[in-house]
This record gives C-alpha cells, structure tokens and sequence, in this order.
C-alpha cells in the first residue's frame, strides 16, 4: 500500500500554533517516506453547528502560506454524507447500530441510579438504556453496540490492530500502536460504553466519519498533538465492522507533542496571521509563514 498521510482540521476557527505544529509534523513524517508517499488534507466540516462559514478555505490558504500542500485535492466531509449513511446501514445490518432516544439528563439520571457519579472530563459511560429499544421514546442518536462488538462477533485474525494485541482481545480490550507511546489498548464497553454514532441534530459523528474517510482515502499514517487513546479505540470498533478490510492507520499514530499539549482547554495559543500569497508567487523573498 502506497504510503499516505493527513492533516485533518476542523473549520471551527484559523489555525493556532499548536495546529500548526501538527500540521508540519504531518507533512515532514510523509515527506520523509519518500518521494511515492502522499500528503493529504481532509476539512473535517461534519459538525456544521460548530464550524464557522468560510473558515475552511481560510485554512487552506493557511496551509498554502506556509507552503504546505496536499498532494491531491482536499476533502471535505459534508460533501460525503452518502458514504456515511452507507457505512451505518452496513453497521445497522450486523446489528451493531442501534437508535437511542436517551438525552445527556437521561443519562446522568440512569448513572446516579446506578450509583455512578461523573468525574469532571471524565467519560460518560453509556448504561445501555435503549439497548433492547427506545420503549416509547422518539430516536435521538444512533449508538455503536460496544458488547455485541465484543462478544457476538469476536475480532477474525490478522486485521492490523489486532497483530500486536498479545492477550488484550481475550480480556475485551482494543490495542494499537502509537509510535511515541508504544501500544495503547483500551475496553471501550467498559470505559466508554455504546458511543454515538450520528448525533440527535443530525451530524455525523468523529469515530464513524473518520473511518470511512480514511479508508478510501487510503491513509496509512495519522499525526495528533496529544494521545489519541479514548477517540481512536472507538475509532478501531466502527471501523473494524463498518469495513471489510480497515484502514491501517488505526494502529499506526504518531502523536506529535506541542507546545499547547500542557495548556488547559480555555488558554488557546495565538492565532497564525492572515494569510499571504505563498512564497512562489511574491515578487521579494520571504519566510514561508511565521506563528
């Protein structure tokens, strides 16, 4: 398989440094792969109440002003609804996609019944309330059924994630390999429980588009600011099911560390600057882009 990797960004506001950062890690990790490996960019726009209007193609001049670009035309997921919708039928079909109509109130009711209280930043492991129907509610979402994944339709060997799980799969753990971090296994039933697959205003959500995106694109090699463990173990549940065959970047993931890693949620880095026309097409020399 060809060798290819991308820099996926959301259109939720300009490229901030740690951004930035990420993406050259992306680019330099490709490029030095040899001259067959591709770079690819993907506007990961599914979120439609977050991203901001014409944010995405400021992105790109963004990434063009510092002479980063894709080595095919990028890709931008509200424009790939169809192969979303395709990739759910395919999970409602083996029965691992069901309807909820459960909202987050519901959810922490059913958890402080259960005597589960929520840590800050914490998961909200999902108590399978509409596992066996929505008994009388509309549908709200659809959710990935995480313990028929796990013991319905136990993993067939030699897909990628699988070949350094050693004794993880036997205990219901998902593994794969990060190149900083070494393996990373996690129980999504157990930590995470039956996660959405489509939300209840209609966009599709991160683990199910990913997946479908990457694999027809191809990607072999994914590049993230922090460790992916949580999103990414969901990411290789759809993924395993959703296709016959997975993309192989679900366990191949180098994770790029940044200067912002540290910072909490709410101190976000400086903006890059607007954008300025690349540097092959000024009239004076100057630097490629400057943060």
């Amino acid at each position: 398989m060809r060798e290819t990797g991308r820099f996926a960004p959301s259109p939720t506001g300009p490229l901030h440094a740690g951004s930035l950062v990420a993406a050259l890690a992306s680019w330099l990790d490709v490029r030095a792969r040899g001259p067959q490996a591709r770079w690819l960019v993907r506007i990961e726009d599914a979120d439609t109440e977050r991203c901001l209007p014409g944010m995405g193609e400021h992105i790109l001049r963004q990434l063009a002003d510092c002479a980063l670009l894709p080595d095919e035309p990028p890709v931008w997921q509200t424009r790939r609804t169809d192969r979303y919708e395709a990739a759910l039928d395919r999970l409602k079909a083996r029965g691992l996609a069901y309807p909820c109509g459960c909202s987050r109130k519901d959810i922490n009711e059913a958890l402080a019944r259960l005597g589960h209280r929520h840590e800050r930043h914490g998961e909200r492991v999902y108590p399978g309330t509409c596992r066996d129907g929505l008994h009388g509610k509309p549908a709200r979402a659809w959710r990935f059924a995480t313990e028929k994944f796990e013991t319905d339709l136990p993993p067939t060997p030699g897909v990628p994630w699988e070949e350094d799980a050693g004794d993880a799969a036997a205990s219901g753990e998902l593994c794969f390999i990060d190149r900083r971090l070494g393996r990373q296994c996690q129980n999504v039933s157990r930590e995470v429980g039956d996660f959405v697959l489509r939300r209840a205003d209609g966009p599709w959500a991160y683990q199910l588009a990913v997946v479908v995106d990457d694999a027809e694109q191809g990607v072999t090699w994914c590049a993230a600011k922090t460790s992916p463990t949580t999103p990414h173990a969901r990411s290789c549940c759809s993924a395993r099911w959703a296709f016959p065959r997975p993309p192989t970047c679900t366990r191949r993931w180098y994770a790029a560390r940044t200067a912002t890693s540290s910072r909490s949620r709410t101190a976000r880095p400086p903006s890059i600057p607007a954008p300025r026309p690349p540097p092959w097409r000024r009239s004076t020399p100057r630097r490629a882009c400057s943060a």
